[in-house]
């Protein structure tokens, strides 16, 4: 039973991008070898748009010192596709699932997707809101306090 922790946010806002940061930390602490858009790869694996903005991902790390199994959807705006990516993790044995998706709490969202199909076997334990940074310039450390907030609380468990 995985414990679900979901980035959450209006559009824009950067839930992707720090979702990617959350990764990037969590690659560090991991084995290895680990799963990235399917492929099994020994490095951070993000790709970026022409923009330098994170481009939508999924990956599996497995950490070093803490038998913890993780899976990350950064993808939370389509819920056909999250649907799609959360069957594939369920096989998996995964115990957290980090996911994003918009705030709305609407039918037909995303996010009522993990409430309502996801959850009752695999129980929402965070739910994080990052903050919009200004420019690129402060991206890292406006989205640190979230990043560290996900990365502390699946360390400390």
């Amino acid at each position: 039973m995985a414990k679900v922790i979901l980035v959450r946010g209006p559009i824009n806002i950067g839930k992707t991008t720090t979702i990617g940061l959350i990764y990037s930390r969590l690659a560090l602490l991991s084995e290895d070898n680990h799963i990235f858009d399917n492929e099994e790869v020994n490095v951070n694996s993000l790709k970026f748009d022409n923009n330098g903005n994170t481009k939508d991902f999924t990956a599996i790390l497995k950490l070093k010192n803490k038998n913890c199994k993780i899976g990350i959807i950064s993808e939370g705006d389509v819920p056909e596709y999250v649907e799609e990516k959360l069957k594939f993790f369920q096989l998996e044995q995964l115990d957290y699932l980090i996911g994003a998706t918009r705030s709305l709490n609407r039918r037909g969202s995303t996010y009522r997707l993990y409430l309502e199909k996801y959850s009752p076997l695999h129980p929402i334990v965070l739910e994080v809101f990052p903050t919009k940074s200004v420019n690129r310039n402060d991206l890292l450390p406006t989205k640190e306090v979230t990043v560290n907030q996900v990365v502390d609380f699946i360390l400390n468990q």
